[in-house]
């Protein structure tokens, strides 16, 4: 009797843990401090963005971030997490210089260099990710950092960098907000088939914790 209950048992575990995520808020969620909003961009409002395709495994998302009271509202990237249901990664956002600046890694055909997405802290380990070719920021490439050589550029700080002066522009600020405020947010996450309807994103705020998913 009990080989035969186990079956039936675990069924309606899995049936309850999905009825839970579908009950998540749709893009958009709240509570007394703070409520956010967010849309993932497709390939191609990704590419008008940045004048390029980013790749596979790139999650942009524009965000809103509204304060609920008169009280302000700090933006930290460590309090954003987004979850891909259907593989078990996480990835908090990046900065704009750990896209584009000095500090970040680039693939180059002799291994990675600086420039480009990967040697971020918050964000996935460089093992296995896709990293951009070229010199300074999100590309396409097929290209991993399994079986490459990690070299160390200090770079030139007196030199423009329009790609992170663009970014800077466009990414959701790190900063103490009163009113509403828009930006992009991007995260990586390995793999070349992410959907949307997998996606979760966690939101941390001193009223708790905000949870959403997305349209797929």
């Amino acid at each position: 009797m009990l080989f035969r209950t186990c079956p039936l048992t675990l069924v309606a575990v899995s049936l309850a843990f999905a009825s839970v995520d579908k009950t998540l808020p749709l893009e958009r969620t709240s509570n007394d401090v703070v409520e956010i909003s967010g849309t993932l961009l497709d390939k191609d409002d990704a590419a008008k963005e940045f004048g390029r395709d980013l790749g596979e495994g790139v999650v942009i998302m524009r965000t809103k971030v509204r304060p609920m009271s008169e009280k302000p509202v700090r933006i930290d990237y460590d309090d954003f997490m987004l979850l891909d249901t259907n593989t078990g990664q996480r990835s908090s956002p990046y900065e704009a210089s750990q896209i584009a600046g000095k500090g970040a890694l680039v693939v180059t055909p002799n291994g990675v260099r600086n420039a480009g997405m990967g040697s971020a802290p918050r964000g996935p380990s460089l093992s296995g990710l896709g990293l951009p070719i070229g010199g300074g920021g999100i590309g396409n490439s097929s290209t991993t950092t399994r079986d490459v050589k990690v070299e160390t550029e200090t770079g030139d700080n007196t030199k423009p960098n329009p790609l992170l002066d663009a970014l800077k522009a466009k990414l959701l600020p790190e900063t103490e907000v009163s009113e509403t405020v828009t930006g992009l947010l991007i995260f990586q996450l390995e793999g070349k088939k992410i959907k949307p309807k997998d996606l979760e994103l966690t939101y941390k705020t001193t009223s708790g914790r905000l949870m959403m998913r997305f349209k797929p």
